[in-house]
Parts: structure tokens; C-alpha cells; sequence
């Protein structure tokens, strides 16, 4: 499976104005569902989709955020593939070898997104940059990066 660069275009209004950024897809049962803070940057770019995230100043992120400095945390998105194609026997080549069916999402609908460990992507990053030493001033940031 690989995203065909735009894949992403067609959905990031949407996203940046009704998804939440979560820990573990919200599945975590010590902070469940809720929300790591605001979408403050959401773009594509050629490696991926690019996010930033205003940490909200509550317990939660408190507690999370030196776990995610220390870059042990992948990123992770759920989504829906509204259009692809797929090449049940593509052949071999240089990218693969094994000749292996090829999915290629040119269009998704994205549900919601965040750090997670291990992420389905080995590609993918999570991190904090801080503009000053206070955590709840410091910016979030992933980079989803397409498996190719």
C-alpha cells in the first residue's frame, strides 16, 4: 500500500475543522478519547501528511508530553480510501522485488490521528518542539511518511 501524492488534498479542510488529534487512536485506557489540542498547521507534503498540534494545557499532556519528547512515538492516521487502484499482478521491480499486489490511495477521508506506539509506518515521528520551557506552550508535531 502506498499514497499517491494529493491523496490527501481533497480532505484536509475537513479535517483540520471536525477530527481530534488523540493518544493511540483514543484507545488508550488511561486517556481514552480525549483530545491532545488544537490543529494549528495540517498540510501535505511530499513525504507525507504534516500536522502540528497546540498542546491543550490539561493533565493529559502534562503527562504525555515527556513520553513523546523522548521520540519513541510513531504517528498514525484512521481512515476511509474513497478512491485507489490496485494491481493484483503488477510484475517485479526495483521497489517490488516479490512482484506483490499494489494498493495506491489517491483519495482518503481521514477520521482522526495522533502518536502512537509502534506506528503502522516505520517512517512516521512524533515529537515536541518547544518555543519555551513551558509544555503547554510546545507545538506537537508527526510527519505520516508513505511506505514506498
Amino acid at each position: 500500500q502506498r499514497f499517491a501524492p494529493g491523496c490527501f488534498a481533497q480532505t484536509i479542510a475537513a479535517v483540520r475543522n471536525g477530527r481530534k488529534v488523540t493518544f493511540r487512536h483514543g484507545k488508550d485506557p488511561r486517556f481514552g478519547h480525549r483530545s491532545l489540542g488544537p490543529i494549528t498547521l495540517l498540510e501535505e507534503r511530499p513525504d507525507g501528511l504534516y500536522y502540528e498540534v497546540g498542546l491543550l494545557d490539561a493533565d493529559h499532556t502534562w503527562e504525555l508530553a515527556p513520553w513523546i519528547a523522548t521520540g519513541r512515538y510513531g504517528s498514525s492516521l484512521t481512515f476511509d480510501v474513497i478512491r485507489d487502484t490496485f494491481v493484483r499482478n503488477p510484475g517485479t521491480s526495483a521497489h517490488n522485488p516479490h512482484g506483490l499486489p499494489e494498493q495506491t490511495v489517491t483519495e482518503i477521508r481521514v477520521q482522526e490521528f495522533g502518536p502512537v506506539d509502534p506506528p503502522a509506518y516505520s517512517g512516521t515521528s512524533a515529537g515536541i518542539r518547544t518555543e519555551d520551557s513551558k509544555v503547554h506552550r510546545a507545538r506537537l508535531h508527526y510527519r505520516e511518511a508513505p511506505d514506498q
